[in-house]
């Protein structure tokens, strides 16, 4: 099945499969991504307006996460560990053990080269760190609950930080007391999926051909956004989707006042432009030919304008929308074409 995007712009699309989960139910969706991307430019009066790019690899589909291991020395040097530097400690029948510096109870551990040392992950000292810096999740989640927005860089003097759209506090950060290396250098950077509030970790879950999913799933797991210590979502605002023609504010500060003396002003600011996109499929149902003028058509209904990525430092800004449907509503051999269009305001 092909996806036709609107004609007005540069898009991405995919259309994925996956199951999720209501309840105790599972369901086979099928859904449809949609990724456009914006230079932030001066709109003549002040303030920026997002200008669609014209190169294609800006809005690639990106179907792997994408990040690099990195391991902070005593000297606080941060070092990327390349992949070949991972391995498994092995110990064979006769207790010798591969790297050999470590003990035959390590067999299993992971452990990481560098500089000509090997180190055990989850023995390093606090003098040390080892993590997974994740630079951009991939575009392929089913559906969100929330809405993800990332803010590359443009972290302040202080460490706080707040976004608000027309006006609303959406996201919040207090200056966290621990730092991760996303944390530092991103204002509002990725949650990983092994981090508390997203990890899965503690489900004790056994996959099975009947259960999929934990019981207690839920697509809130596929949202990237920051919910660690120090961020927060005030009212909760992120539950809706991305307007059109938003307002949206980006400042040094975690509680900005207006109405101080002197005022807290944006340090970035620009309008969201035209958001509202809306799908259908076209599908074969068998009466007539297989042919395109006798496929029906079907409303998957408005697209949700669910992730935005900004990078300030650089202008440069993401848009996701995404839709999906029950993959049982037709015979999956019967569906022919996924088609989006931009609805008027």
């Amino acid at each position: 099945m092909i996806v036709q995007v609107p004609d007005n712009q540069l898009y991405g699309s995919a259309l994925i499969s996956g199951w999720t989960q209501s309840g105790s139910s599972e369901t086979l969706r099928l859904a449809v991504v949609l990724k456009a991307a914006y230079l932030i430019v001066p709109d003549g009066a002040g303030g920026r307006v997002l200008e669609p790019t014209k190169d294609e690899t800006d809005v690639q589909i990106i179907y792997e996460d994408v990040g690099a291991f990195k391991y902070t020395t005593p000297a606080d040097e941060i070092e990327i560990i390349p992949p070949s530097s991972f391995g498994t400690v092995e110990v064979d029948e006769d207790d010798n053990v591969t790297p050999p510096e470590f003990a035959p109870s390590n067999k299993g551990e992971a452990f990481f080269e560098f500089d000509g040392s090997n180190f055990l992950v989850d023995g390093l000292t606090a003098a040390h760190k080892f993590e997974f810096d994740l630079e951009y999740e991939a575009d392929i989640a089913i559906e969100k609950a929330r809405t993800d927005i990332v803010v590359k860089g443009f972290v302040s003097d202080t460490g706080d930080g707040a976004l608000q759209v027309d006006g609303d506090a959406w996201l919040r950060r207090a200056a966290p007391p621990e730092h991760t290396i996303d944390e530092t250098k991103n204002l509002f950077g990725l949650q990983p999926k092994t981090e508390n509030g997203r990890s899965l970790a503690n489900t004790n879950f056994t996959f099975t051909d009947e259960n999929r999913l934990p019981s207690n799933f839920s697509s809130e797991f596929n949202n990237f956004y920051r919910r660690s210590t120090g961020y927060s979502t005030p009212d909760n605002r992120v539950a809706d989707p991305l307007s059109s023609h938003a307002l949206v504010e980006i400042f040094g500060v975690a509680d900005p006042d207006r109405n101080a003396t002197p005022p807290d002003v944006p340090s970035y600011i620009f309008t969201l432009p035209d958001l509202n996109r809306a799908a259908r499929y076209r599908f074969h149902d068998g009466t007539l030919p297989d042919h395109e003028h006798c496929w029906r058509t079907a409303e998957i209904g408005p697209m949700r304008a669910d992730t935005l990525i900004v990078a300030p430092d650089n202008d440069r800004a993401t848009v996701l929308w995404r839709a999906s449907w029950s993959a049982n509503e037709k015979p999956l051999d019967s569906y022919r074409r996924v088609e989006i269009t931009q609805e008027a305001n």
